[in-house]
């Protein structure tokens, strides 16, 4: 029994290997069931499936009736169950050209070549290119030799609008022609006539794909069998491009001058823009190896001192250098190699120029060969190099002038803090009623002269203490100081006064006799002419030994004239309530007018070059060239200007409405702020010695020193102050007991 079953099993199988076995399984269903061993009756036969009972008996489609492995009989329809069965992949796709042999096997049928090629071309739609056979018919075909579909007609080419079929291949910039067909350069772009016959369009939700994508069921690709790959909305070669070198987040950079990054093999690589400089990656420089002190040879390899770089290699080549015992040393100054290789000197001596020389001790030094102290020493002052000049001392180390007062000509003494020769380091080395400025120079007393609005004029002295007082008996607005020292001030009653150094009337004028108008405002000039300013816009000119007005001119439309100053060349200035500043001839006529102002102007100042300074209701100062043009302006205020002075230094004040005072360099920046006081300030006055001195409206005047500290506070009346004028004036000199001197 056991030879009988495997026979039929060998018989079985050797006919399923044969590709047609026509009737070889005819008769299958007449065999009987296998009978199998005792020994295994007891074991219970579990039934193969359907998928292999058709394997088994060699069936690929069609239904079959047989026995199976256990003996029961079983009825299938193999289409359902066979890997190959008819209609399935490797059968033939053309319906008509299927047969189903008898022993249920898909097969081809027997055509001859020209008729096989018409069956697969038209099966596969394809009309050119090399087509197999087994495309069609699996493995029904014996042989594999390929199909060729045909030629494309004229014009077309096979593969542009897909596999294996003609079509035309036309460029984007040749235009399109059929609907729908694909772009040669781009497959996500189609041929829309309706759009346009001139070029492919992107039609509904499709895409034009980057450069180096392609586009594939309807998805952009980065070519990646060309190297390319996806970073963000790029195809990109990772192995050459600078911005994505080796991976997306990865970009070339250096911050070499002129040189260039590039990406080779997925690697940052620098291109030095010199083609004989070699790039040291990490000192991210480009260097010439062969003459570069600093990295010589290899890169971060430097020259010792005394060495040079000469063709890679550091050589022993600068003057006074040589190389001693495979050293480059300094033979102007090694001990042991001294002027030369080998010539060492003692342990006192040292090695000077190439000479061996004696040692200085401290403090002295070697200079020239010699011992010498720099610190003390006027021909090596400091050091070796520094000679002072035949007049100057060396003191620590320093040329100077003098090291006490004996170094010092004449009435000079020596300042000790600067070691120079100055007229005086305090009020004791000065004369009687002079004091010693900042700049070590004696400079006389100066008092400071007040108004007020009660009609009280005060001198005060430079201590801050009351000298005398002079009663009007009417409102005072105006107030100048002469090279000699006598003051002028006007009055609401029309008369100016010129009171002495003890505050008596020496001199009056009413200004009745020519006008109805009363004084806003008085000057004096250097030669004693006095001018005022007044409430219906005239400037008068006024000769005092004549008692008449030399000129009487109208000024500033019908605005009252606020403030008057005169410059040492008799050129006269005024501002308005117009907020207009003008300057006049010595004869009066008008040489300009500065109409920049937004606002009055109620004080104005001028310097010894002729610049003019403004103070106005619009918060600005200005400096007026003496041709009329803004120099600058100063907002640092944030109310109205209301004083301004400049002393001989240059240095300008202002002041403003809420109290604050300010000191500026001749450039309009702020050196200091004093704001210690918040009533309005209504005029300022500067002396010689840089002293600043404020009026203010509640009677009260402030003197603050250079450095912008109050100095001293002097109450002078319950009324508000409308002026204040130091001594000496603006072109004032004073002998030795401080006398005013006219020049």
């Amino acid at each position: 029994m056991i030879a009988s079953r495997t026979y039929t099993l060998l018989a079985l199988l050797f006919c399923f290997t044969l590709t047609a076995c026509d009737g070889l399984f005819a008769d299958l269903s007449e065999l009987e069931a296998p009978d199998f061993d005792a020994d295994m009756a007891d074991v219970p036969c579990e039934p193969e499936t359907n998928t292999e009972f058709c394997e088994r008996l060699g069936h690929e489609c069609g239904a079959v009736t047989d026995v199976d492995n256990c003996g029961g009989a079983r009825s299938i329809d193999c289409d359902d169950y066979g890997d190959f069965g008819c209609g399935q992949e490797g059968v033939c796709l053309l319906a008509s050209s299927i047969t189903a042999l008898e022993s249920n096997v898909c097969d081809c049928p027997d055509v001859d070549f020209e008729a096989s090629t018409e069956t697969i071309c038209g099966a596969l739609e394809a009309e050119c290119d090399d087509i197999e056979p087994a495309q069609i018919c699996g493995y029904a075909w014996r042989d594999h030799a390929t199909v060729e579909c045909g030629e494309c007609p004229d014009g077309e080419e096979c593969g542009v609008i897909g596999p294996n079929v003609c079509g035309c291949p036309c460029a984007i910039d040749e235009g399109c022609q059929f609907e729908n067909e694909a772009s040669p350069d781009n497959p996500c772009l189609i041929c829309d006539p309706s759009v346009s016959r001139e070029e492919f369009t992107v039609a509904d939700d499709w895409v034009v794909c980057a450069d180096n994508a392609f586009c594939m069921d309807g998805t952009c690709q980065c070519d990646e069998d060309g190297g390319f790959s996806e970073c963000g909305d790029r195809c990109v070669d990772l192995n050459s491009d600078p911005d994505h070198c080796g991976s997306c987040s990865d970009s070339c950079q250096s911050d070499v001058d002129g040189a260039t990054v590039i990406c080779v093999d997925g690697n940052c690589e620098i291109e030095c823009p010199d083609p004989v400089e070699t790039y040291c990656d990490d000192l991210d420089l480009c260097v010439n190896l062969d003459f570069d002190d600093d990295h010589c040879g290899v890169c971060g390899t430097q020259c010792l001192e005394g060495e040079s770089c000469v063709e890679g290699a550091c050589d022993c080549t600068e003057e006074g250098y040589a190389e001693c015992d495979d050293k480059c040393v300094d033979t102007m100054s090694d001990p042991n190699h001294c002027g030369e290789c080998g010539e060492s000197c003692d342990g006192d001596f040292f090695c000077i120029s190439g000479l061996c020389e004696a040692d200085c001790s401290d403090p002295m030094t070697v200079c020239d060969t010699y011992c010498v102290d720099t610190t003390t020493n006027p021909n090596y002052c400091g050091n070796c190099d520094n000679t002072c000049e035949s007049d100057e001392l060396c003191v620590d180390s320093e040329c100077v002038d003098c090291e006490d007062n004996d170094d010092c000509d004449g009435d000079e003494v020596c300042n000790t803090a600067s070691n120079e020769c100055v007229e005086c380091v305090n009020d004791g080395d000065c004369y009687e009623d002079a004091i010693c400025s900042e700049d070590n120079e004696c400079v006389c007393r100066p008092s400071a002269y007040i108004i007020s609005s009660g009609g009280l004029a005060q001198e005060i002295d430079s201590d801050g203490n009351l000298v005398w007082t002079f009663d009007a008996e009417s409102q005072l607005s105006g107030i100048a100081v002469d090279s000699q020292g006598y003051l002028y001030i006007s009055a609401s009653n029309q008369f100016i006064y010129r009171l002495d150094h003890d505050g008596q009337i020496d001199w009056s004028f009413n200004l009745s006799d020519v006008t109805n108008s009363r004084a806003t405002d008085v000057a004096v000039d250097s030669e004693g002419f006095v001018y005022a300013a007044t409430d219906q816009n005239q400037i008068l000119k006024i000769d005092p030994s004549q008692d008449e007005v030399i000129w009487n001119v109208a000024a500033h439309g019908n605005s009252q004239v606020r403030d008057i100053a005169v410059d040492h060349d008799g050129f006269v200035y005024s501002a308005g309530f117009d907020g207009v500043v003008r300057k006049g001839n010595p004869d009066g006529s008008e040489v300009w007018t500065f109409e920049e102002h937004g606002g009055s102007v109620g004080r104005i100042a001028v310097d010894r070059d002729g610049f003019v300074y403004s103070a106005s209701a619009d918060q600005t100062a200005r400096k007026i060239s003496p041709d009329g043009q803004e120099v600058w302006r100063f907002t640092g205020h944030n109310s109205p200007v209301t004083g301004i002075a400049v002393d001989a230094g240059g240095f300008v004040y202002t002041a403003s409405s809420n109290g604050s005072v300010r000191k500026l360099n001749s450039n309009s920046s702020q050196q200091w702020k004093f704001d210690e006081h918040d009533y309005p300030v209504d005029t300022l006055a500067a002396d010689d010695a840089g002293f600043v001195y404020a009026a203010y409206w509640d009677g009260s005047v402030i003197k603050l020193n250079p450095d912008g500290n109050k100095e001293w506070r002097f109450e002078a009346t319950t009324d508000a102050l409308y002026g204040v004028a130091v001594d000496p004036g603006l072109y004032a000199t004073y002998d030795e007991l401080c006398q005013p001197v006219v020049d």
